[in-house]
């Protein structure tokens, strides 16, 4: 699930062109994607049920785990409900990746959501590909 996650990250432009379709099932995870307009990536969502109450689900996926391949987690800044956060995460026969991550948790809504931005206090690296 984590490299699909990671795929849809390096897409970095976010405009879908069309509806979510359905691509992988395991257990009661739903994993879909949907194409961006005039680029060759996807952007890509995992879905589950889970039976917790929403802000009970949202403090554990709050305290992030490093996921599988990822060799590095750094918190850059801490705003509460917004965390900018730089990994690098090592891919089999490929170069290091290195990204910075903005996750933003919406309590309200129920929602974290995470993108790739570009942040001047973690440049892009010679030895990895952003």
């Amino acid at each position: 699930m984590w490299s699909v996650i990671l795929a849809a990250l390096a897409a970095r432009v976010l405009v879908p062109a069309g509806p979510w379709q359905e691509v992988q099932r395991s257990g009661d995870i739903a994993v879909e994607v949907r194409p961006i307009k005039d680029s060759g990536f996807e952007e890509g969502r995992a879905s589950t049920t889970v039976p917790l109450p929403v802000a009970k689900a949202l403090d554990l996926l709050w305290a992030k785990q490093p996921a599988p391949g990822v060799t590095t987690t750094e918190v850059i800044e801490d705003r509460g409900h917004e965390r900018l956060i730089y990994e690098t995460a090592a891919a089999p026969m490929i170069t290091t990746r290195d990204y910075v991550l903005r996750f933003t948790r919406d309590d309200a809504a129920g929602t974290l959501r995470f993108v790739t931005i570009d942040d001047a206090r973690r440049p892009p690296q010679h030895a990895r590909v952003r």
